[in-house]
Order: structure tokens, then C-alpha cells, then sequence
């Protein structure tokens, strides 16, 4: 079941527009940043 979320979470990344893509990537790294720095 998270296998199947998984594949389908990585090919809805894909699947758009670099630029989108580029924004994605930005607001995951800002939120495990953030994420990390309440953790520690």
C-alpha cells in the first residue's frame, strides 16, 4: 500500500513542469529544514 502511494507521489513529481518541480523541491527542502531545526 505505501509502495503503490509512493510510486504514485514520485510520478505526480514527475510529471510536471521543471519549474514546478523546482518549487517542489524548494518547499520540501524548506520544510525538512525547518522540520530538522525543531527536532534537534
Amino acid at each position: 500500500m505505501f509502495y503503490l502511494l509512493l510510486k504514485t507521489f514520485i510520478q505526480a513529481t514527475m510529471m510536471p513542469l521543471n519549474k514546478s518541480k523546482q518549487c517542489f523541491d524548494f518547499v520540501l527542502s524548506r520544510s525538512i529544514f525547518h522540520w530538522r531545526k525543531r527536532w534537534t
